[in-house]
């Protein structure tokens, strides 16, 4: 009993000592090159880079785990930077109330009157808005009252009768 649990024992640590795999027991001889995954293409080194390993996409030579990792870089004392004895701060924004958006044009229509602000004009008067109202095109046609002229006349006048 003893022998055989000796036996198996020593096939065991025979096979601890083997390759990785299959692959690496193919290119074992060959000249070491390691190539890993970057954002645009694959980039090859002679030697294994520890800290990409997750990145290896094919290696010719020993397995990367045969090699010694570096120890990692220490980590560097953080510092303030020196102070400063001014700064330099925003200016506070100006409110102004929200502006609607119609979804058929660019142009906001504004549900409320906009906040006055510095760099705006004054208001426009009521009397203005009136005129500038009366002044549209609100219709294609022209008024009922007046003469139609034109070549299509005839078409209307033929229409009212």
């Amino acid at each position: 009993m003893q022998k055989n649990i000796m036996s198996v024992g020593f096939i065991l640590a025979l096979s601890g000592c083997g390759f990785v795999d299959s692959y690496e027991e193919a290119v074992h001889d060959f000249e070491p090159l390691y190539c890993y995954q970057s954002l645009a293409s694959v980039e090859c080194f002679r030697q294994p880079n520890h800290p990409d390993k997750r990145r290896l996409v094919n290696y010719y030579g020993p397995h990367p785990s045969r090699y010694d990792a570096p120890e990692p870089a220490p980590i560097p004392e953080l510092k303030a930077p020196p102070a400063v004895p001014f700064w330099v701060r925003d200016p506070e924004p100006v409110p102004e109330s929200f502006v609607k958006m119609t979804g058929r044009s660019g142009v906001p229509a504004a549900s409320m009157p906009i906040l006055q602000s510095p760099n705006l004009p004054p208001p426009v008067s009521q009397d203005d808005k009136d005129e500038i109202k009366k002044s549209r095109i609100t219709e294609p046609l022209p008024p009922k009252d007046s003469e139609a002229k034109g070549p299509d006349a005839k078409d209307a006048q033929d229409s009212k009768e």
